[in-house]
């Protein structure tokens, strides 16, 4: 019986699935930026005391799961890891950000790695 948390059945090879998941940034459009630091999703600016996360975004607003990072081709339309701050990473899911952008290949590191 398949489980009720969403999870992906397993095939019948028993491997592990091979889709990226994705999920629409619902950005509000604002005036451009006054600063080089400032959220994707709200696009307003960030004071370099206020809390942030970073987010991969692709070239259609598309977040990228960080667990899901090393099984991403990056495209040339792509924005890349980009800035978000947490009223706005809290409304995406914290779960879809990371506290450090990771290399194309590589998952970002657990929260708590040293």
């Amino acid at each position: 019986m398949p489980a009720d948390r969403g999870e992906p059945i397993a095939s019948s090879t028993d491997q592990a699935p091979t889709s990226v998941r994705t999920k629409f940034i619902d950005y509000d459009a604002r005036p451009r930026p006054k600063t080089n630091q400032w959220c994707v999703a709200c696009q307003r600016d960030l004071k370099p005391s206020q809390a942030r996360r970073y987010v991969y975004v692709t070239g259609d607003y598309q977040a990228v799961h960080p667990d899901d990072f090393a099984r991403w081709t990056p495209r040339d339309k792509d924005f890349s890891w980009r800035l978000i701050g947490n009223a706005c990473a809290r409304k995406l899911g914290m779960e879809w950000t990371t506290d450090a952008p990771a290399r194309p290949g590589v998952s970002p590191a657990p929260p708590n790695a040293t």
